[in-house]
């Protein structure tokens, strides 16, 4: 009834009618496609290329994202990330076999849509080999209680992909696990105790009823055949390229914590330091590419590193310029603090601004890691670095009116006890008038108000900290 409303509808619109099915593709509208070279081994600078492509497919709106594939395997962990990163693709993801696809080149063909392949093309053999401590790239036999849990769970994840884009689950378990048989009807495909390995016309072949391809939807000459397959435009195809420095992103990535304590750690002993030298530098560059590296490995953008310089601004108004009013020092330090864990989260166009908790997993743990790092090495270096030599040998003569740039100790002990009046609010922080010497100090306990009395008590690194001067009440002369 609905289809022969539809008929007469278009029937008094005048227009011809075609059923959707029947539309030829070059009647569709032109279809664009990014193209992502997947060459070499799968490791993670090969997963930052096709995350990155993915992204700039979505900010695009492209219609089709077509892997250009050519690899003989490679790292699990890096797979099974690249196979939920085409999963965040709304539109139509394609593995163009081009060669091969061996091994984990097989499992990210699974987690696409469609298959094709180019002539003399092969695409299995995909059981986990031991390739070093961190992942299963090829190179040695895994004992056999490790290799059935690694099998088992590629089997369930293989699956997962089989059933969300139709493909034959299994054809993939065959090519995973040489104790599973293939046979289709009654034809033997692959008998127990190989791995199957396909030809791109043996992958072609239909089979049953209705008859189905056993994994590859055609055989194709080159990219530009496909275009025309799929009905992609070639002027809106756009290739992205591997840009090289994936390789040091990876790095970067794998340091992130390491580069947050050395970036903490400079900037902490610049602080407690006079003038500006070295290790301001270390500190600087050390988070620079911290944001710089997670930027090129496809997560957070730019934007975050100008979140952070406005918050180190903000705490360099309150340490400079408003010593002791605090909402500057607060700000800045939340501008910081949230800057450093979005700059690691991974957003994709069009999931907003707020992350969810799985987003924001391991950016916590890392940064959570690198703060107990920091803390550790600052409370060393405050307890043991003012008394060093090094630090002695750095502190100019006419820092807070010591005569001798040697004896930056025996200063701070001749200080002790000395009285003065606070110059600003301490919060704890701010400045104090000395013995006719403005110097940094920090209050003992709470707030004290602009002018109070204060006493020198101890020092924490170049900082006096000092507390109230309590009046007497008079008491009876004797």
């Amino acid at each position: 009834m609905r289809l022969w409303l539809i008929l007469f509808c278009s029937f008094l619109a005048g227009a011809p009618f075609i059923l959707a099915d029947e539309v030829p593709m070059e009647a569709q509208h032109p279809r664009s496609a990014y193209v992502i070279p997947v060459r070499d081994q799968i490791d993670k600078p090969m997963f930052y290329v096709i995350r990155r492509g993915v992204k700039e497919a979505m900010e695009a709106r492209a219609d089709v994202v077509i892997l250009d594939m050519k690899t003989p395997g490679g790292d699990l962990d890096s797979t099974l990330k690249i196979i939920d990163v085409l999963e965040q693709f709304p539109g139509l993801t394609v593995t163009y076999v081009n060669n091969e696809a061996i091994s984990a080149g097989a499992f990210i063909a699974y987690g696409t849509r469609e298959i094709y392949m180019s002539e003399r093309a092969i695409i299995g053999a995909s059981a986990p080999i031991l390739g070093g401590p961190m992942g299963l790239t090829g190179g040695g036999e895994i004992p056999d209680t490790l290799k059935q849990k690694v099998v088992s769970m590629i089997r369930a994840q293989m699956r997962a992909c089989a059933e969300r884009y139709g493909h034959n689950p299994d054809v993939i378990e065959a090519m995973i696990d040489p104790s599973r048989e293939l046979v289709m009807g009654e034809e033997v495909i692959c008998p127990q105790g190989e791995l199957l390995t396909l030809t791109n016309e043996e992958a072609a072949r239909k089979y049953g009823e209705p008859a189905q391809p056993l994994l590859s939807l055609g055989t194709v000459s080159s990219l530009e055949s496909l275009y025309q397959r799929l009905g992609v435009e070639p002027t809106r195809v756009k290739q992205v390229e591997k840009i090289g420095v994936e390789s040091i992103a990876s790095w970067i990535s794998t340091w992130s914590s390491l580069l947050l304590i050395l970036g903490g750690l400079g900037l902490f002993i610049e602080y407690k330091t006079p003038g500006f030298g070295i290790f301001g530098i270390i500190g600087i560059t050390a988070l620079v590419v911290y944001f710089l590296g997670n930027y090129i490995a496809g997560l957070g953008g730019l934007e975050w590193l100008i979140f952070f310089l406005i918050g180190a601004a903000l705490v360099a108004a309150e340490i400079f310029i408003l010593p002791g009013f605090m909402i500057f020092g607060f700000m800045g330090l939340l501008f910081m603090l949230v800057s450093l864990i979005m700059g690691m989260v991974d957003f994709y166009p069009g999931s907003g601004w707020l992350p969810r908790w799985d987003q924001l997993r391991v950016p916590f743990l890392n940064f959570g890691g690198a703060m107990v790092g920091l803390t550790v090495l600052a409370l060393l270096l405050g307890r043991y670095f003012p008394h060093s030599r090094f630090y002695q040998q750095m502190i100019p003569a006419s820092v807070s009116g010591a005569e001798d740039s040697r004896s930056i100790v025996s200063f701070q002990e001749s200080m002790m006890g000395k009285e003065g009046v606070t110059l600003s609010v301490l919060r704890p922080g701010g400045k104090a008038q000395i013995e006719s010497r403005s110097l940094d100090v920090i209050a003992q306990s709470g707030m004290l108000p602009k002018g109070t009395r204060v006493r020198i008590v101890s020092y924490s690194g170049t900082d006096a900290i000092v507390e109230e001067i309590k009046e007497k009440p008079p008491g009876k002369e004797v």
